[in-house]
């Protein structure tokens, strides 16, 4: 049996750990928000290896910076499952899934419209979309991409012309305020890219196409291809570009020297950002234009060294889901030997994130600890509702006291 406890203190000891699971973030990463895999070259960041060369060809270094959001975009709408079932029917997808009631593509003539499934798994990208009054949708071109897998693909795969997903890059909602955490997506004339890339092809790497599959509308100088990576060099001090440190233009030059952006399409314009509507709200004043000078191409950007190798300017996004299964060894407290005993007298307790306790756990001496845990992972899967939680461990063995906070997310 068990040693009795010290309840006082021991209740002292409980008191201070929950003071901190109340506080103790943990949030996975929603890939319909945040979207692709951690080493993926839309969420990898610049590396100290990175080589930065003076851009050549018909780049204009003091040209316009445009954004597009409401025009010339993509629009994303994120379904659920209660949100009606069409079809959409182009070549590349056809099926039926859930599409929000007001889902409607980009009102120029490339009309985007990229809806992201109920349970945050894929979205399918589309071009040239048409809204019939049913509300079922047909393109002229189509993909289903994993939200949760890559964002560029060794052949064609996507509806923009560098051949991968159409959101890669994309300004979401909330970043020109919070943050931009990832590589942006950027276009231009086609006259300044260049057709003639390595080993014959009209792009480089993440591309895996071009523009008409050859380039034909591009030039045949300078050193820009479809794909090529931009960025601000890491000696610049874009604090003194006259933005501050905070807004749009802040933000979005924050990216390009953390993150560079990737060539994507062409367009009519010297250099272009893309903004999903629903962000419409953040863009005012939104012209980087003092950004333009003063990028450069990262010339040593390849499958093997992403952004250039070396040490990322910027740590990898969180994972998608933090581990479901919190018991076993490798959450055990620390400084704790061995697994719980039954000489052992242990409190686990699960909360909401808001502090709300949801299942408390005791065991001591008279219970098998190896079967009650057992029983608490199977509890744990019947939590009510889906999200995130915090759970802590506080074990006492022969009089001393070990606690162990964590988390959990429960998938959607």
């Amino acid at each position: 049996m068990a040693k009795r406890r010290n309840s006082y203190s021991f209740f002292l000891k409980f008191i201070s750990v929950l003071w901190f699971c109340f506080y103790l973030p943990c949030f996975g990463r929603d890939p319909a928000l945040w979207p692709f895999e951690a080493n993926d070259p839309w969420n990898h960041a610049l590396g100290s290896g990175a080589q930065y060369t003076t851009i050549t060809g018909n780049f204009k270094h003091n040209g316009f910076a445009g954004v597009n959001c409401t025009h010339w975009s993509h629009p994303v709408f994120i379904a659920t499952a209660s949100d009606p079932v069409h079809s959409i029917t182009s070549p590349g997808f056809n099926g039926s899934i859930h599409v929000p009631a007001n889902a409607r593509p980009d009102p120029e003539s490339d009309a985007h419209l990229h809806i992201i499934d109920e349970t945050h798994t894929y979205v399918v990208e589309t071009w040239g979309a048409t809204v019939d009054g049913s509300g079922n949708i047909s393109a002229l071109a189509g993909f289903q991409n994993a939200l949760k897998g890559p964002g560029v693909y060794p052949t064609n795969h996507g509806v923009r012309a560098y051949g991968g997903s159409a959101i890669g890059g994309l300004i979401r909602k909330g970043e020109l305020t919070n943050g931009i955490p990832h590589a942006l997506a950027i276009s231009m004339y086609g006259n300044y890219l260049n057709r003639n890339g390595p080993g014959g092809h009209c792009y480089v790497w993440p591309a895996s196409t071009c523009d008409g599959g050859n380039g034909s509308g591009y030039s045949s100088t300078g050193n820009l291809f479809m794909g090529s990576l931009l960025a601000i060099p890491p000696e610049v001090d874009i604090t003194a570009l006259g933005y501050g440190t905070s807004g749009p233009n802040y933000q979005a030059a924050k990216a390009l020297q953390d993150y560079g952006g990737y060539i994507v399409d062409q367009s009519g314009g010297d250099f272009i950002l893309y903004v999903e509507p629903a962000a419409n709200s953040e863009t005012t004043n939104f012209s980087p234009q003092a950004v333009v000078p003063l990028l450069k191409v990262v010339t040593n950007n390849t499958p093997t060294s992403i952004g250039g190798g070396g040490t990322p300017r910027r740590p990898e996004p969180p994972p998608f889901e933090y581990p479901v299964a919190v018991f076993g060894s490798e959450k055990r407290p620390i400084g704790l030997t061995g697994d719980i005993n039954d000489a052992d007298n242990a409190m686990v307790t699960i909360y909401r994130v808001n502090g709300q306790i949801i299942n408390r756990f005791f065991f001591d001496g008279t219970h098998n600890a190896s079967s009650s845990l057992s029983n608490m992972t199977s509890r744990k899967a019947r939590l009510a509702g889906t999200g995130t939680y915090v759970y802590e461990w506080i074990i006492e063995r022969q009089g001393q006291v070990f606690t162990k906070t964590g988390r959990m997310c429960v998938a959607r």
